[in-house]
């Protein structure tokens, strides 16, 4: 199957499956829009505040490590790890503390988490999916530009779009699996 159709396919799925939990936990719940909403807009504030602080000190430890370390590659995968939880954890207390104050019964709470994680996997998956559909879109513009400002860049560039290539309706429903639980 085309890698193309199968990465809108999976974009399509995420965002339809994702407005439906909306839809029923508002119908089912005792929730208001307002409460998803708020949760939809943590997650993207905790990334961008997370962002803040991962930028500089991805180019601090990229200078003091060097580009090419093993220790560098350990460090900013630690370091992208302990920050998820801080960033994500202080942003959803600090949106349920001053802004989404009707969030405090068990309904509310569920809505919250849903509208949160729904927007992290539209977001991510989404995102995923415009790279790749882009990437294969544009693969022979992308690889001489590439060759012409990072020329040790083309190898891995290469390697990218052949897993992009071979991308399987598996290997994409596993994307689907891994955001359901």
């Amino acid at each position: 199957m085309d890698p193309m159709v199968l990465l809108v396919g999976r974009a399509l799925i995420v965002v339809l499956a994702v407005v439906a939990l909306w839809v029923i936990a508002t119908r089912r719940l005792p929730a208001a829009w307002s409460s998803i909403g708020w949760g939809a807009l943590a997650f993207p504030l905790s990334q961008v505040a997370r962002s803040a602080l991962l930028v500089p000190v991805g180019l601090l430890l990229t200078a003091w490590l060097g580009a090419s370390s093993a220790t560098l590659a350990t460090a900013t995968v630690v370091l992208a790890v302990l920050t998820s939880g801080i960033f994500e954890e202080g942003t959803r207390w600090i949106v349920m503390r001053f802004w989404a104050k009707r969030v405090r019964t068990w309904g509310e709470g569920v809505a919250f988490g849903l509208g949160h994680g729904g927007s992290e996997a539209i977001l991510i998956l989404g995102m995923s999916a415009i790279n790749g559909v882009v990437l294969l879109a544009t693969t022979e513009a992308m690889r001489g530009s590439v060759a012409s400002s990072a020329p040790e860049q083309v190898p891995a560039l290469d390697a990218q779009i052949a897993s992009l290539r071979e991308l399987t309706l598996g290997m994409t429903a596993l994307g689907l699996w891994e955001r359901v639980p």
